[in-house]
């Protein structure tokens, strides 16, 4: 009869089964002893921002269509979207966002950065807002046997 409780050293041993996962196949983890860190600048590519937020974008149109005489019809339609909290990169090495910032060295006369064992670091934010407004016009005249003759206009505004 197979124990109910499992041997977490040996799970599968403790129930009377091989393994599913030869160790060969395992990951090799690092113990201290034979972890290698660098000694350079590291640099981490990016991070994300611990006040990061989902994004959302709002979209909305509208159109109006109107036939006058018996062959000529006018449609107006307006987009627009609204984006906020959109993932960006602020400037990380300036201002307020600055993660490693320089400071005067008075032994070596020059600026270094605050951990000289960290290159620059880029922070993923969520504060990039956009905003996208559209017009169009468009004017159509049926003239006979299927032809028709249109004429649109497009007028768009997009801000980031």
């Amino acid at each position: 009869m197979v124990s109910p409780w499992v041997d977490v050293a040996d799970p599968y041993g403790s129930q009377g089964t091989t393994s599913l996962f030869p160790a060969q196949f395992g990951p090799i983890n690092p113990t201290a002893s034979t972890a290698i860190f660098p000694t350079s600048g590291i640099s981490f590519s990016q991070i994300f921002d611990r006040h990061f937020r989902l994004p959302m974008v709002l979209a909305w149109n509208v159109t109006a269509e109107h036939a006058f005489k018996q062959d000529w019809m006018l449609r107006v339609a307006y987009v627009g979207n609204n984006g906020h909290h959109l993932s960006g990169t602020g400037d990380q090495e300036s201002g307020l966002l600055q993660l490693n910032p320089n400071h005067w060295d008075p032994v070596l006369q020059q600026e270094v950065p605050l951990y000289p064992l960290y290159g620059s670091i880029g922070s993923i934010n969520s504060g990039v807002d956009s905003n996208y407004n559209a017009g169009q016009i468009t004017l159509t005249k049926r003239v006979t046997h299927g032809v028709i003759f249109s004429d649109q206009l497009y007028l768009v505004q997009g801000i980031e």
